[in-house]
Parts: structure tokens; C-alpha cells; sequence
């Protein structure tokens, strides 16, 4: 209505309530929502990256969950697409749009208010004064709402001000307190550490895999059954696969050619493989990257476990916590040991056999040419680093979901306006 005051919703208060667990019906009440213009506030969250779509389609429901393509201008029934009869009143769409104009033609004796052909401005129904399809009939016996315009509805990005950190409460202080607590215990008794130390055998040599295939070098991670642990087995490097890594950067670049900033992006990490690719720093990469890997897993989980992100089942988070702060627990006990203890370098330096040589022994002897002590001191930082990217990721999670969410549209101008223009 011309006129009208413009009302805007809490971006960030809307996601706590929806992530509290409140139902449709209680969000609706709150913000004063039709059914409708709910599902717009579920897709404009989720384009934003303040929620993940599986968070939305988890709450369940029908029609009202997915993607909302059409109205019905009779009944305002929302649809997954366009239809000339609308399957919820019956109206053909055409012939109520014409009797509709005809209508706002007339003089209306009540301004300010909406009157269809066949409805009386108390609220009763007239007949019709002439023929009209059964269709039609059944639209002008229907209550029949006006779409609201969409400027009701509020732009999260815009009108709610600068994203805001995020802080501790009780369930993440939970997390926090359980998850370490709990893996500290398990790093002193054996079969929890065996079983813990199992996963993170498996996460170190999955590592040394993915960067090796990132550098062109097929390679197959592997249980060690006979000195125990695990080792990964590299081929000869393959220009097949080096050419195809670039295939996939200039397909991304060309996917997202219209979004100039993840463009830059995409070059600048083009350019950083290229540099590491052709110099004897790809080797330092493909070796560190064991423990490293093991450490960006468990940030990982302890970001999920803090966050609630992408959590199906409750009993998650506390796994996602214990899992995550054993890794990290257990790089940094790694990295204290060998820094002040000479009878740990020693049995690094001979582990397996002395058949060979441990990552960090590598690293040091055959490409940086300095002491071990030096590429364990900086593990050990990130050893310590670890839990606190983590925690920075979950304080400023809306900055950077805002971030990946406009990195990842092809079209960022366009699809903003698509969602100002629903």
C-alpha cells in the first residue's frame, strides 16, 4: 500500500530463532510473515550465507519448503511454478487479471480498500450479474488476498546494519569444555588413543594424497601393517595430470568469469601453484601436509562442533568436538616432545627401522637444508594456532559465509537483483 511503513526483520536474530528450534507458525506470529514471505526469508538467508540450505530443508514440509516460482494473484497461493489455473482456487489467470482491471477502473467508494467483482465491501458475496465460468465462480466465492509487496520484507544485507561477531554461550561453552576435557583423557589410556590415533593415521596419509594429486603425482594412501602407522606411496610425477589441474583452474575461470572478484582469486591460486609446482617447494608441501592436514581437520571439527553448522544429528557436535581437539592435542604433545626431548628425536629419527625417513626429517635434510628443530618449532605454532583459527572462524562466521556465499554466485550483481526483484 502507497504509503505504508517498510518492515524490516533482524537478519542475525531470525537465524538464532530459527536455529533454536522455533516452528514455522511461532516465526510467522513473531515477524509477522504470511506463509510465503517466510520461505522468501528462508531463500534470502541462504543466499546470503547466514544459513546453509540443509538447514532450511530439514525442517520438512511440502510445497512451502521448496523454491516459491509463482502466486496466485486470486487466493496468493504459492506455487513451484507458473500456472494459467491456479490448482489451489481454480481462477484462470488470464480472465481474473481482465475482470480484476475492469474493476480498479470503477469509481471505488471506500478508499484505501480492495473490493473484487462479487465480493461487497462488508465481506459478503454478491452474485454475479453476468455469466461467468465455473472457474471464475469459484474464484469470487474464495477469499481473496492481495499479494503484499515484497518491499515489506526486509534486505538482510542492507537495512540491518554491519554483520555482527559471534559469541560463547552455554552450548558452546559445552563443546568446549566436553570435546577438550574429553580428548585430554583419551590421550592417556590406550585404547581410546589407538582407536582416536587410528583416524588420524588415515587423515595424515589422505593429506600426503591429495597434495601429491595436486602436484601431479598419482599417489594411494596406505596402512603400514608392519612398522605400524601408515606410509603413502607416490608414482612418478604425471604431465597428464599436471595439464588437467590447469584444465580445472580455466574451467572455474571460465565458470565464474562474471565474478571478477573470485577471478582474482582463482588467478592468484593459479599462480601460487604454478610457483610451487616447478621449484622443490611442491615437495616441502606434499610432506608437510600430512600433519598439516591433520591440524586443518581438527580446526575444522572444532569449528563445526562450536558452530552447530551443518549438524544433523545432536550427538555430532560432541564427536566433532572430541575428534577435533585430540588431533590438534596430539600434534602439539608431538611437537613439544621433539623440541625438548632428545629420547623422542631420537625414535622419530629411527622410526620404522630406520628403513626410512620420517616428514619433517625431509623437509629439513633434503629440501630447506636447516635443522629438524626448526620445521618442528613451526608445526608446533601451528599445532597451537589451530584451536584459535577455529574459534575466529566461529566468532566471525557471518563475515566469512558472506564472503564464500558472494565468492560462489557466477553472476553477484545479477543474482542481488534477482533477489530484490522476487
Amino acid at each position: 500500500m502507497p504509503g505504508a511503513q517498510r518492515k524490516t526483520i533482524n537478519a542475525r536474530q531470525a537465524v538464532k530463532d530459527i536455529r533454536s528450534g522455533m516452528a514455522d507458525p511461532e516465526l510467522m506470529e513473531k515477524y509477522e510473515l504470511s506463509a510465503g514471505k517466510l520461505q522468501v526469508l528462508f531463500t534470502k538467508l541462504v543466499d546470503t550465507g547466514l544459513l546453509d540450505r540443509s538447514e532450511v530443508q530439514s525442517r520438512g514440509g511440502g510445497i512451502e519448503r521448496r523454491q516459491i516460482a509463482w502466486k496466485c494473484p486470486a487466493c496468493g497461493a504459492p506455487q513451484t511454478r507458473v500456472y494459467d489455473e491456479c490448482p489451489a482456487c481454480g481462477v484462470i489467470v488470464a480472465k481474473f487479471g481482465s475482470r480484476h482491471a475492469d474493476v480498479q477502473d470503477r469509481t471505488d467508494p471506500h478508499p484505501g480498500e480492495s473490493h473484487f467483482p462479487g465480493q461487497h465491501g462488508d465481506g459478503r458475496v454478491l452474485p454475479p450479474a453476468q455469466p461467468m465460468s465455473l472457474a471464475a465462480g469459484a474464484a469470487a466465492r474464495a477469499p481473496i488476498h492481495e499479494p503484499e509487496p515484497l518491499e515489506n520484507m526486509a534486505e538482510e544485507s542492507d537495512d540491518d546494519g554491519p554483520l555482527e561477531p559471534r559469541t560463547l554461550d552455554k552450548p558452546e561453552w559445552t563443546m568446549l569444555l566436553v570435546g577438550s576435557g574429553v580428548a585430554l583423557v583419551c590421550l592417556l589410556f590406550f585404547w581410546p588413543r589407538w582407536i582416536l590415533g587410528t583416524f588420524r593415521t588415515l587423515v595424515h596419509e589422505i593429506g600426503h594424497a591429495i597434495f601429491g594429486w595436486a602436484f601431479g603425482y598419482p599417489s594411494l594412501p596406505a596402512f603400514d601393517f608392519l612398522w605400524g602407522g601408515g606410509v603413502t606411496l607416490h608414482i612418478g610425477r604425471s604431465v597428464a595430470l599436471c595439464v588437467l589441474v590447469y584444465v580445472g583452474f580455466a574451467a572455474l575461470l571460465y565458470m565464474f568469469r562474471k565474478n571478477t572478484s573470485t577471478v582474482v582469486c582463482l588467478v592468484l591460486l593459479a599462480i601460487l601453484h604454478a610457483l610451487l609446482s616447478y621449484t622443490r617447494f611442491h615437495n616441502v608441501v606434499i610432506l608437510f601436509m600430512g600433519h598439516g592436514t591433520e591440524l586443518v581437520i581438527g580446526g575444522l571439527f572444532i569449528y563445526r562442533s562450536l558452530s552447530g553448522r551443518a549438524i544433523i544429528h545432536p550427538a555430532e557436535r560432541p564427536l566433532y568436538a572430541i575428534t577435533g581437539f585430540f588431533l590438534v592435542f596430539s600434534d602439539i604433545a608431538m611437537g613439544f616432545s621433539l623440541l625438548t626431548d632428545a629420547d623422542a628425536r631420537a625414535d622419530y629419527l629411527d622410526a620404522k627401522g630406520g628403513d626410512f625417513d620420517m616428514d619433517f626429517v625431509r623437509i629439513a635434510r633434503d629440501y630447506l637444508h636447516v635443522k629438524m628443530t626448526s620445521v618442528v618449532f613451526f608445526f608446533f605454532l601451528c599445532s597451537l594456532l589451530a584451536p584459535v583459527l577455529s574459534f575466529l572462524a566461529f566468532r566471525y562466521e557471518e563475515y566469512i559465509h558472506s564472503t564464500i556465499a558472494f565468492l560462489w554466485r557466477r553472476e553477484p550483481q545479477s543474482a542481488t537483483a534477482s533477489v530484490q526483484a522476487v
